[in-house]
């Protein structure tokens, strides 16, 4: 009986079920991507002695399908930095005038202390 539920408990291992899909695999797959992108390894053929033609064409089948998981994968990242790069630069822009104002606010209580121009100092050689 104690042999029997080792059996029972090691066949239940993660390690011998495919990961869960998520909304991406299935959109990658819908796009020609393959196999890697869904991790469906119960579809995939048993191994066996295949000759080094058929070898190669299963390599290129597998790189047409990566190719295809990487533009997909380019348009993902092409489509999300359209959305987010115009916020960045809208809050860069922001933050660049906030800190002139505050360079220019710096620089007139400067010269009202000291009663003199401001320096640049950034303009001054060391």
């Amino acid at each position: 009986m104690k042999g029997l539920r080792l059996k029972n408990r090691s066949s239940r291992c993660a390690k011998d079920r495919p990961p869960s899909l998520g909304p991406v695999d299935f959109e990658i797959r819908a796009l020609g991507g393959g196999k890697t992108s869904t991790l469906l390894f119960h579809e995939l053929p048993p191994k066996s002695e295949t000759t080094h033609q058929n070898r190669i064409r299963e390599l290129h089948e597998e790189i047409r399908c990566l190719s295809n998981e990487v533009a997909y994968y380019k348009a993902l990242t092409d489509e999300a930095l359209s959305r987010i790069l115009p916020v960045v630069q809208f809050h860069a822009r922001d933050l660049h005038d906030a800190v002139q104002r505050c360079n220019a606010k710096l620089d007139t209580l400067l010269s009202e202390r000291y009663n003199e121009e401001p320096v640049d100092i950034w303009s001054v050689e060391r």
